[in-house]
């Protein structure tokens, strides 16, 4: 749950320095024998954090990434390939395969989001690639303002209580499919049985999940 995920990132500030480390996330890992990384047999989610003042250096590599903005005041940013996108609460970041990218707090609080990335199936296929950014550190702010690469969850979902599913980055991540969910109160969604990996994060209210057997 985030509020343990937030009080473990939080105690990380105290052991390792930010320009010390190339994140600081907590990585949540599916407790099965043989595993010590992957959240399913393909996809990774680690919760993750900058504190204020603080900046994580840009990379990029052959994974794609997204990102759900938990919490975070204005000043909370992303970079990709140049262009500065602001991050607020409830918002999907996206992060295409190869796309420098890296990330900044101009605030006065630790921002928080989920990351998902598909690390696992591109390891399983041998195709991991990694390169830091060349300028050591952030990369330089070239654009900012509207960015495909940005979704706020109110906005895709649009008003009303109605029960809604939205799939979105359809085009931009070829191996990862992207939903944005909305469920009115008592409602109830039946899925069908697939081999396909799923992760669900709640964004606001409470939910069930039920594994049908």
């Amino acid at each position: 749950r985030f509020a343990a995920a937030k009080r473990a990132l939080d105690a990380s500030h105290n052991m390792v320095p930010a320009d010390q480390t190339e994140r600081r996330n907590l990585i949540l890992v599916n407790p099965i024998e043989g595993n010590v990384y992957a959240t399913t047999r393909h996809l990774v989610a680690a919760y993750q954090c900058v504190m204020a003042g603080d900046t994580a250096r840009s990379h990029r590599h052959s994974a794609n990434a997204l990102r759900l903005v938990l919490s975070g005041k204005p000043g909370v940013y992303t970079v990709v390939d140049g262009a500065r996108i602001d991050m607020s609460p409830g918002e999907v970041v996206l992060t295409p395969a190869w796309c420098w990218h890296g990330h900044a707090n101009e605030s006065d609080e630790t921002g928080y989001w989920i990351d998902f990335l598909d690390i696992p199936f591109v390891q399983l296929t041998e195709a991991m690639f990694f390169d830091p950014h060349p300028c050591g550190g952030l990369e330089p702010i070239t654009s900012r303002g509207p960015t495909p690469m940005r979704f706020p969850s109110s906005e895709v979902l649009g008003p009303g209580r109605d029960a809604k599913i939205v799939e979105i980055a359809k085009d931009i991540m070829p191996t990862i499919a992207l939903h944005l969910i909305r469920q009115p109160k008592g409602g109830r969604v039946d899925m069908p049985k697939a081999t396909t990996n799923n992760i669900y994060a709640a964004i606001g209210g409470k939910a069930r999940i039920t594994r049908r057997l």
